[in-house]
């Protein structure tokens, strides 16, 4: 009958790199002979970091899991929208403005690509040598807040 394991009640989470164990959070796994041979496995489950589970929380586990590989929906939708994103570029439509960006969408975008969006779609003091010295992440955060 397979044994069942889980980490202790007052154990973040266990690692063992001779069996490749990884155990994390409420993460419940079927132990492996090769577990029962590693002292380091033997010595967290002596000492209370490691505890037997019954099949039942595997199960519940396991249907976890599931449910959370079963959630692209919410992933896609993002892809979806930051996609469709405008880049500012001949290809506005009709109600969309020039200027609405994402972090993500100008993260996309090369360096020289933000630098002229900002100088495009904005009225700002920088100069052209100071948005060439400025860092891709400053850059988006300068145009989001011009953005506003």
């Amino acid at each position: 009958m397979a044994e069942y394991i889980k980490l202790g009640d007052k154990a973040l989470s266990f690692t063992d790199p001779t069996t490749h164990l990884k155990l994390r959070n409420d993460q419940v796994v079927k132990e492996t002979k090769k577990m029962t041979q590693s002292k380091k496995y033997k010595a967290a489950k002596l000492g209370g970091h490691i505890t037997r589970a019954t099949e039942e929380e595997y199960n519940e586990y396991l249907e976890k899991v599931a449910k959370l590989k079963s959630k692209p929906e919410d992933v896609n939708e993002l892809e979806v929208q930051d996609a469709k994103v405008d880049t500012g570029k001949d290809e506005a439509t009709e109600g969309e403005h020039e200027g609405d960006h994402t972090a993500a969408s100008l993260n996309k975008l090369k360096v020289k690509e933000i630098i002229e969006l900002i100088n495009d779609d904005f009225e700002h003091p920088k100069t052209q040598e100071e948005l060439e010295l400025m860092k891709k992440p400053e850059l988006i955060d300068l145009y989001l807040e011009y953005q506003g």
